[in-house]
């Protein structure tokens, strides 16, 4: 009904419309969206989908844009994904009068104007919260229509940007698509709905509308958006009754029974919504025409017939950026994989198979153990397009039942059960069922404080020293085996590249701050020659960019984002020095990755930085802890070791952003005590962080646990063959 006014990208539209669906919801569903709708099961397969999309669509487009109202209530997941890219985000919300929008969904949908009026709450609010800390511009609806080319300059003076083409140059395009006609409502001229604003709509109407003007949206404004927002929260929780919420907890213990027949609901109008009653045998179901389809009506309804267990997905599609797994041997050649009835069965349990230190362990051990272990994967999440494949993977996204593992778990009857842990519930539920198998149970703690202790675990593997320290007391039945790192892949290319500081993140609040690129912009202030590659992408990204851009120093500054796999020691050759300025580490590999290359390594004393680059822990947490932000004081902390050489290691690791400055600054400045110290390190990697170290240590771990267990293995997989 508006074919010239309507410029959605359809494939942008299907997602989300399809998105909405997978969430249980639509663009007018009236009833919130789970809070952290977008770390949901439902929703992870769809932020592959969008990056697929946005580089489809837009690779080649150096400035382009994203229009679908759906957006205001879905930007969480599409800002992860341009993030991830390294693409750099704006937001301009268009306000519009409420009464309009109203009458408009009324004519092309059919609402009542009480829903239209709340779908324009809901939508505007979630714009502006979801926007915020963003560059962004508030654009008026009239002023558009009134004025386009007075707008369209607000627009990029407020976001800083130059449009590719001059407005004059395109003036008769621009009036014929702003036509008046397809305005469906001007409250000037018509009067048909006879509406008045309920006061919450026409203050918040009112916040948008100053925030349109030049000055924008200031401190004063926003703290009275905060509050018109947690008002309006309160008044929709209001507007669930508890005859709604009864009669949702009435149908779901008959139909636990057996016993609760179908109803239909009742349609009343909100005014006849009164004080609840005591709930009667066969309560009615209060809903205003507005409302409709009632989110707790429709999870009543659906609970009448228990759902059969979910359907799993099966087929994933690839990417360039997909890696490929394939079994090799100790030389890197390909080595042919067979499956017989005589080898062992391991199944991986692992919370995503995405880019990462868990999931390049279990593809390694998949690679160069395949062809002494059969080897399978389950997972919480499998993203689309897939990350890593060539391997068996099955996909056990919630909701999962503890008998539906089981059943796996007896149809493949494993002689081990290797869990991959980080903190999700989801674990606990597979370990309830492996712990029913008989299989020997391997834990792998990958992240400090974080241990998931059971009785059933034969044996916990710590990456780290300062892993296993963290959960102390520790389980007696552990061992540490350190991540292991292609040697051959990552190795010494010829002399050191001069003046070029490296980092190789995943640029989220787990491992860097928001500051973590202050020691980096201050290295260059001082040495204006140097240059900075920072590869990896997410959260902290458009952050960074900023920070760089006011510092004045975006020339010197290359943000490459995510890069595949094997291009990375490509990228590691170009640095003179790489930096860890992170506040947790637990044993990244991107560090072994600079060891393994000859690289200096300037970096915080946290976490397991000192174990890894061989620097004495004690004597540095003695002189002080780890901290990002900046302590009095400038001279680095020298711990004395026994290994000859590893003495200037513990020159690499500051207590704070002075020290930091000060250690990436004299690596630079002194080349003979870079290379020295890339020695050190290349020689400390090729004896502790080898793949081909790591792979011996699990393979003889797998081996004892299989022989001291043999008999209830062997007498476990008799039985499932009967």
């Amino acid at each position: 009904d508006n074919p010239r006014g309507y410029f959605e990208n359809q494939r942008v539209n299907r997602i989300n419309e399809r998105l909405l669906a997978a969430l249980g919801s639509s663009w007018h569903d009236v009833f919130p969206l789970e809070e952290g709708w977008w770390k949901a099961e439902a929703a992870r397969p769809f932020a592959g989908e969008i990056r697929l999309t946005l580089e489809e669509e837009f690779q080649e487009s150096p400035l382009f844009a994203l229009k679908d109202p759906r957006m205001c209530r879905l930007f969480p997941l599409w800002r992860e994904a341009l993030e991830d890219m390294g693409i750099e985000i704006c937001a301009v919300i268009p306000v519009r009068r409420p009464a309009e929008v109203a009458e408009s969904l009324k004519l092309r949908h059919g609402f009542s104007l009480e829903k239209g009026l709340f779908l324009w709450m809901i939508h505007t609010i979630s714009a502006e919260a979801f926007t915020r800390g963003m560059p962004r511009a508030w654009l008026s609806f009239e002023g558009l229509l009134n004025n386009p080319k007075k707008t369209i300059a607000g627009i990029g003076r407020s976001l800083s940007l130059t449009f590719p083409t001059a407005y004059e140059d395109v003036r008769e395009e621009i009036a014929a698509f702003l036509e008046p006609a397809l305005k469906h409502f001007n409250h000037k001229k018509d009067s048909r709905s006879g509406i008045t604003l309920p006061r919450i709509v026409g203050d918040w109407h009112r916040l948008l509308t100053a925030s349109c003007r030049p000055d924008g949206c200031d401190r004063k404004t926003m703290k009275a958006m905060d509050g018109i927002r947690e008002e309006f929260e309160r008044l929709r929780a209001f507007f669930q009754p508890d005859e709604i919420r009864n009669r949702h907890e009435f149908l779901l213990a008959g139909s636990a029974s057996g016993t609760q027949k179908p109803f239909a609901p009742v349609e009343r109008p909100a005014a006849a919504v009164t004080a609840p009653n005591p709930p009667a045998p066969n309560p009615p179901l209060l809903a205003s025409e507005s409302w409709q389809w009632l989110r707790e009506y429709r999870e009543a309804a659906s609970a009448l017939s228990l759902p059969p267990n979910k359907e799993r997905k099966k087929s994933f599609s690839v990417s360039p950026l997909t890696y490929h797994a394939r079994p090799i041997t100790g030389d890197g050649l390909l080595r042919p994989l067979t499956r017989a009835p005589e080898k062992p069965r391991i199944i991986h349990v692992i919370g995503n198979i995405r880019t990462g230190g868990s999931t390049r362990l279990v593809v390694d051990l998949y690679e160069r153990l395949g062809h002494i272990y059969d080897q399978e994967v389950i997972s919480l999440d499998i993203p689309d397009p897939l990350h890593y494949d060539g391997f068996p993977f099955h996909d056990f996204s919630e909701p999962v039942s503890a008998e539906e593992l089981q059943k796996f778990f007896r149809e493949k009857a494993p002689h081990i059960i290797h869990f991959h842990f980080w903190a999700d519930p989801w674990y606990e539920k597979v370990m309830e069922a492996a712990a029913r198998t008989g299989a020997i149970i391997v834990e792998n703690v990958n992240t400090p404080h974080r241990i998931m202790r059971h009785p059933a675990v034969a044996h916990y593997v710590f990456v780290s020293r300062h892993a296993m320290d963290s959960v102390a007391p520790g389980p007696e039945n552990a061992s540490i085996i350190y991540p292991g790192s292609d040697g051959t892949m990552f190795a010494p290319v010829g002399a050191p590249a001069d003046d070029t500081i490296g980092m190789v993140y995943r640029l989220d609040i787990d491992k860097l701050r928001e500051d973590s690129i202050q020691p980096l912009i201050e290295a260059v202030r001082a040495r204006p020659r140097t240059k900075v590659i920072i590869v990896g992408g997410g959260a902290l990204l458009p952050s960074y960019r900023r920070q760089v851009a006011e510092a004045g120093l975006a020339g010197r500054f290359l943000f490459a984002g995510y890069v595949p796999y094997h291009e990375l020691p490509s990228w590691y050759a170009k640095f003179s020095v790489f930096a860890a300025p992170v506040w947790n580490e637990s044993f990244g590999q991107v560090v072994p990755f600079a060891m393994a290359m000859g690289i200096p390594v300037a970096g915080y004393a946290v976490g397991a930085l000192p174990e890894i680059l061989g620097a004495d822990e004690k004597a540095l947490k003695e002189t002080g802890p780890g901290r990002s932000q900046p302590e009095t004081g400038s001279t680095p902390a020298i711990a004395k070791t026994d290994v000859p050489g590893e003495m200037e290691t513990a020159d690499c690791l500051g207590r704070n952003e002075g020290e930091l400055i000060d250690i990436l600054i004299r690596l630079l400045d002194d080349r003979d005590l870079g290379q020295r110290i890339g020695d050190t390190l290349l020689a400390r990697f090729k004896r502790l962080f080898r793949v081909e170290a790591m792979i011996e240590g699990y393979g003889e771990l797998y081996s004892r646990l299989i022989a001291s267990g043999a008999d209830s293995v062997s007498m476990r997989r008799a039985g499932s063959s009967r």
